[in-house]
């Protein structure tokens, strides 16, 4: 069966990681909601206050996305931190299900709707001079849902199979090979949004390349290890102006997929509303 990742939030366990890092201007919060009343009723991610996190089952994401400071860059994300580190056998579990409420303010474009979801395999680490070591983190896109027809705000569930994220390094995607020779660089703050480099051509060889190819996935150089995750993460960056201005994303939970339950999926990451398959996950095996 699924492991249910969120709820509880344990929303003062959050932090923010906002490209401020870098002299940005870009900012996020990780705050409860009352869905039927879009009423804020709990204490937001970072700050204490009264209200039990414990009792919170739908959170929204929120902030502005600013792209101006930077030159057209910019992220901003919600980091959660595992200690000791959380344990998703890769026997056992083939990828992560989000369940999200459309926007009860259906925002149009150029609204930010493009999404990340991170995951970290490996303990965030001190440098000697105080600053936090750059680290592999592994990526998954997703888009967050529009209202339906007739104003329909039904629950929309995202898959993340294992498989489709990508492994990237200071926010650039990396190949495969080369993640288990990435050492942290003692000169960088921690910056798991950095969009920097990533416009330029990265030779890369995916998770799903890789299976494709019928090869085993555990034999892949770099493969994406599940079985000690260290930190899991919500982000929303720029893509090199894109996107920017006030973002919102409803979340009424986030699980671990039982293997069982994807026994006839395949295919990349896709969205599902109200009950209806709009397509078929790539099974991690």
């Amino acid at each position: 069966m699924a492991k249910t990742l969120f709820p509880p939030w344990d929303l003062p366990d959050w932090r923010q990681v906002d490209d401020s890092v870098r002299g940005g201007s870009s900012v996020s919060y990780l705050k409860a909601v009352d869905a039927r009343s879009n009423l804020e009723e709990a204490t937001p991610s970072g700050e204490k206050g009264s209200g039990k996190s414990s009792d919170v089952q739908v959170v929204e994401f929120s902030g502005t996305l600013d792209i101006k400071t930077l030159g057209g860059a910019g992220f901003a994300s919600q980091k959660y931190t595992y200690n000791p580190p959380l344990t998703l056998s890769s026997k056992q579990y083939s990828g992560i299900r989000i369940e999200v409420l459309p926007d009860p303010d259906d925002y149009v474009s150029p609204t930010p709707k493009d999404f990340t979801f991170t995951i970290a395999t490996t303990p965030s680490r001190k440098m000697p001079n105080g600053r936090t070591a750059s680290r592999v983190m592994w990526e998954a896109n997703f888009r967050a849902p529009s209202r339906g027809r007739n104003g329909a705000a039904d629950p929309v569930t995202i898959y993340l199979p294992f498989i489709s994220f990508t492994a990237t390094y200071r926010g650039r995607p990396v190949p495969l090979h080369e993640v288990a020779c990435l050492a942290a660089d003692d000169d960088l703050l921690e910056d798991d949004g950095n969009e920097k480099g990533q416009d330029g051509a990265v030779e890369t060889v995916s998770q799903e390349s890789w299976a494709l190819e019928g090869k085993a996935i555990d034999e892949a150089p770099g493969h994406f290890h599940t079985e000690h995750i260290f930190e899991l993460g919500l982000m929303c960056r720029s893509g090199f102006g894109k996107q920017e201005g006030d973002f919102s994303l409803r979340i009424t939970s986030i699980e671990a997929i039982a293997r069982q339950e994807d026994a006839c999926a395949s295919g990349p990451p896709l969205n599902r509303r109200g009950g209806s398959l709009l397509g078929r996950l790539f099974r991690f095996c």
